[in-house]
């Protein structure tokens, strides 16, 4: 399930930061969660399995978008309305949003099902059963989706943490242990009761009476609230723009290969998303006293440095290492080899654009990002379905992907140097310093691959020389990073005193 953004509202100085700290510890375990369930529904079930689980978990992923803007307004208009004081107002709100979200996703649930019973070719027969499952499922989802954001919207951030670790736990432990024992329907219907459990121990439950339909809100509710949901969607249609292309022009098996590598795509995202919902209070509390060119210039320059700078040695250990598991405990996973490792060097252009596109969305300048990241899709679509079509499989998704990614990362990061005015001249040595490292460990690691020998029948050989290719790349940035630091004195100013200089 995809956790929306944390809602930032009045409150005391203190409070926040403690529930910010929260809500950031409760996404880290929540993708620890989320990416061990991943990987043991790919060992329970087989590739074909996982890619028909892959196809619905699509739906799941997408189907929230159902209200339309209303709960990304309800995340901005509740705090607006309580701080003005029109208490009445607020209530409002939320119950509207709630009346529609029930209204709408009531109707796409029973469209659904039309589907499936009038489609009877739609999806694979031998899983009709779990697919008929899933539209009470995308119900619950609903809700809690909807309990979570409200919950933001009121300052309850912790509460909407721990709602969101709660889900991933249960889901995780319970859902494991029904899909080895019962399949791939036992496993879902252990999702659709994880949502029921946070709903009422959370007391969700109480957020989800008395909805309204006002039809004089709602216009505004989707006026406010659909830009700002369309940039979100956007992204994760980014995300998941492979998958997509997979399922309708290959095979639930080649999806379920696929699908396997992508469960670590979402751990590598933890950092940058910790560091984003971090600093955003402070760049809106700044900005809120004055727009300051330096001060915009320090929040877009010193965070992407640090997060380079973090991921880089993690994905070249990723790199080398990702095929130990596979070669060895899931060899009949091992087409996903190739691709996991062109997409761990693509998952570094999100990462660097999570700086950037947080700065832009402080700047009230989130419409654009919706133009960027419409046209990293379809230069991401197009690319995937060019590769399928002229044979290159998995491997060119993958790469299509990257590379999509890539375009994402630099219309960003452009668009945000073009917006602070970045001078000329420290926007180069701003991108040298950004990049060097991932061209460096690229070449690095494809060097290390190239020189290990690909015959080996024992997994203690190979587990020992990739050990030696890890302690490679580790020992090479350490050196990358030193020179790096005593010509330009970047780490200084990344872990020192944080005043960025190119000099």
């Amino acid at each position: 399930m995809a956790a929306p953004e944390a809602a930032i509202s009045i409150g005391s100085r203190e409070k926040p930061l403690t529930l910010i700290s929260i809500f950031s510890s409760a996404r880290l375990l929540s993708e620890i969660f989320l990416f061990i369930r991943g990987l043991s529904l790919a060992v329970v079930f087989g590739p074909h399995v996982m890619g028909v689980w892959t196809q619905m978990k699509l739906v799941l992923i997408f189907f929230p978008y159902s209200h339309l803007g209303t709960n990304d307004a309800m995340a901005r208009e509740v705090p607006r309305a309580v701080g003005k004081g029109d208490l009445p107002r607020a209530d409002r709100i939320k119950r509207t949003s709630l009346g529609f979200n029930l209204l709408l996703s009531s109707c796409l649930a029973l469209l659904f099902v039309s589907y499936l019973l009038v489609h009877k070719g739609g999806v694979d027969i031998s899983f009709r059963t779990e697919w008929m499952l899933l539209p009470a499922v995308l119900m619950l989802n609903q809700m809690l989706h909807y309990v979570i954001v409200r919950l933001q919207a009121e300052n309850n951030i912790g509460r909407s943490g721990v709602l969101i670790l709660g889900f991933s736990c249960v889901s995780t432990i319970a859902g494991i242990a029904a899909a080895k024992y019962i399949g791939l329907a036992g496993f879902i219907v252990v999702v659709g009761l994880s949502c029921v459990a946070m709903l009422y121990w959370g007391e969700g439950i109480s957020y989800c009476r008395h909805p309204v339909l006002d039809f004089s809100v709602i216009p505004g509710l989707i006026k406010t609230g659909f830009p700002i949901m369309m940039s979100t969607a956007m992204l994760i249609l980014l995300w998941n723009i492979d998958k997509i292309v997979i399922s309708y022009l290959m095979s639930a098996r080649d999806l379920g290969i696929y699908a396997f590598q992508s469960s670590i795509m979402g751990v590598l995202m933890i950092v940058p998303h910790a560091v984003g919902t971090v600093f955003y209070p402070k760049i809106m509390e700044n900005i809120g006293r004055s727009i300051d060119k330096d001060m915009l210039e320090k929040y877009l320059v010193l965070p992407t440095l640090t997060m380079s700078y973090l991921i880089i040695p993690i994905l070249g250990i990723i790199f080398l290492t990702v095929h130990l598991p596979i070669r060895w405990l899931l060899p009949q996973y091992a087409l996903s080899i190739v691709p996991g490792q062109i997409c761990v060097f693509g998952v570094f252009f999100m990462v660097m654009a999570k700086m950037p596109v947080t700065l832009l969305v402080s700047l009230n300048k989130q419409n654009i990002l919706l133009v960027l990241a419409a046209v990293s899709v379809l230069s991401g679509f197009a690319a995937d379905v060019f590769f399928i079509r002229y044979g290159y499989g998995l491997v060119g998704v993958a790469a299509g992907t990257a590379m999509s990614f890539g375009v994402y990362a630099m219309l960003a990061i452009f668009y945000c140097i073009k917006t602070i005015d970045l001078p000329f001249a420290r926007t180069g040595s701003f991108l040298y310093l950004a990049f060097l490292p991932y061209v460096f460990t690229c070449i690095a690691c494809m060097a290390i691959q190239y020189c290990m020998p690909g015959d080996i029948t024992d997994w203690k050989k190979d587990l020992m020389n990739t050990s030696i290719g890890n302690g490679v790349i580790i020992a090479s940035t350490s050196i990358l990073y030193f020179r790096l630091n005593k010509r330009y004195g970047v780490l200084s100013n990344i872990f020192g005193n944080g005043k960025w200089s190119a000099a």
